[in-house]
């Protein structure tokens, strides 16, 4: 695997391949992509670089990584990074007051991005809407948009091989990632790990559908935009006999699925009753359908599976599959949604399918770089930039063996104190430790108590005169100046 390391200007300072001795990177649906490698001591990556790149998973594009942590080891040095695009899109600029009206997802997209340096690459055809940013930064506002339109993603840089710079950032938008690939597994196979199974008590064994509102007039009724209530399939009837898949009666407002409230219905058989809308079905008849189908999905326990690529193939991120549930006597389509990719060897890979209990966003990248700092100052070193840009800070319960001239080291002694040392002519040289200056305050601690125990016996004993009171009063001055 080939990277591209990067300066603070993202401009490309060399290439790097066979020094990487291990790599992985995570990709998730809306989610920035995180990457972690290790290279050996010797190969440690100069405090310049600031950026890296590596080949996106598909296509001739690149995704770009900014360096947020290193931590060195007796054998090698460890990198964790997360993707550019969200780091420079949650502070490069903002929105005051924007009010895109009746534009598609990529329309709204591009005028949010105006200001950045990013650019739109494939934009899938969306419906229209309208939205509304204030004070917003940009990163939030592309979020709004993904969860208006309930699109997906993604971002990637192209590299100028002649000038060495980034040439172009782009923002992709799908309605769906992936490829329908007809692959269907079968609930309890070898090849699928359950990783997590959600309880019955949110089930759905019965679903109101509703379509497109109806076309009332010209918006002269009191409906903003000339339409009224939404339809229902109420007036449609479905019989079993006539070889429909339920028995629904005319007049009723939602479909039944009788099997699955007798598996997870309430005790008095009544069935779990959900809603659900659809934007663009103006037909009774096919609303019934599409409700239908979807209670398939609602009425049954939503479920996270983990799978080796060698097991089962070439499956990427995005990409559905069938799951069969003869539990439950259903076959439904699912997602890949986490891919965690071993760049080094790919048959490595893992991918998560099924249903994503994660709860991500754009924005919840942030929650992740906190998390990652975290877990890099709990293992044995942790580096950060020093205030001067050139030198890292450490701060380490051991002493790192290699280092820059002039780097930082501050050592966690574990009783509380630290010792601050710095990085000079091969060595780390001891600037100043805590621990000194807890010993003159327990010695300066130590002297007050013992003079304030003789002033009490004093004052015990005899009637204290003007000269003692105005000794004393200095004393206790003197005290309180010497312990600030």
């Amino acid at each position: 695997m080939i990277m591209y390391l990067l300066d603070k200007q993202q401009r490309i300072i060399k290439a790097v391949d066979k020094v990487i001795i291990e790599a992985t990177m995570i990709e998730e649906i809306n989610t920035a992509n995180q990457l972690t490698f290790s290279v050996m001591t010797n190969s440690r990556i100069d405090t310049a670089i600031q950026y890296v790149c590596i080949p996106a998973p598909r296509g001739d594009a690149f995704l770009m990584f900014k360096l947020t942590s290193e931590t060195v080891k007796n054998d090698r040095v460890e990198y964790t990074a997360i993707e550019s695009a969200y780091d420079e899109l949650k502070a490069y600029s903002y929105i005051k007051d924007m009010r895109p009206s009746g534009k598609t997802a990529g329309q709204m997209l591009e005028q949010v991005i105006q200001g950045t340096r990013w650019s739109l690459g494939y934009i899938a055809d969306t419906n229209q809407s309208s939205s509304s940013f204030y004070y917003v930064t940009v990163l939030e506002a592309i979020q709004k948009i993904v969860e208006l339109f309930n699109v997906e993603l993604t971002f990637d840089v192209n590299i100028d091989k002649k000038t060495n710079i980034i040439s172009s950032r782009r923002i992709n938008l799908y309605t769906q990632q992936g490829r329908r690939t007809g692959k269907r597994f079968e609930y309890g196979s070898n090849l699928l790990e359950v990783t997590r199974e959600q309880s019955s008590e949110n089930l759905i064994t019965a679903l109101v559908g509703r379509g497109k509102g109806e076309e009332v007039s010209q918006g002269e009724d009191g409906s903003p935009d000339g339409y009224g209530r939404r339809i229902t399939f109420a007036d449609v009837e479905w019989k079993k006999a006539n070889g429909n898949p339920a028995d629904k009666p005319r007049g009723q407002e939602y479909v039944e699925d009788k099997d699955a409230t007798a598996l997870y219905g309430f005790s008095d058989g009544s069935p779990r009753i959900g809603l659900t809308t659809f934007e663009d079905i103006t037909d009774p008849k096919e609303l019934l359908k599409a409700t239908w189908a979807s209670l398939q999905i609602a009425k049954r326990p939503q479920v996270s599976f983990k799978a080796s690529v060698i097991d089962v193939g070439d499956l990427a991120l995005g990409d559905t599959v069938a799951i069969i549930r003869h539990d439950l006597g259903i076959e439904y389509f699912t997602r890949v949604y986490k891919v965690e990719h071993d760049l080094l060897n790919e048959a490595n890979n893992t991918i998560e399918l099924g249903d994503d209990f994660s709860q991500k966003s754009l924005t919840s990248y942030i929650a992740d770089v906190t998390k990652i700092t975290e877990n890099a100052k709990n293992t044995a070193e942790y580096a950060v930039n020093a205030a001067n840009g050139k030198n890292k800070n450490y701060y380490s319960k051991t002493k790192p063996q290699y280092a820059n001239e002039g780097d930082n080291l501050f050592l966690d002694l574990g009783n509380g104190e630290t010792e601050l040392y710095a990085w000079h002519n091969g060595n780390w040289e001891l600037v100043v430790s805590t621990a000194d200056t807890t010993a003159v305050k327990r010695q300066v601690d130590q002297v007050i108590k013992d003079f304030n125990a003789h002033f009490k016996e004093i004052d015990d004993k005899y009637v204290p005169n003007e000269t003692y009171q105005t000794e004393k009063q200095a004393f206790s001055t003197a005290v309180t100046k010497a312990s600030e």
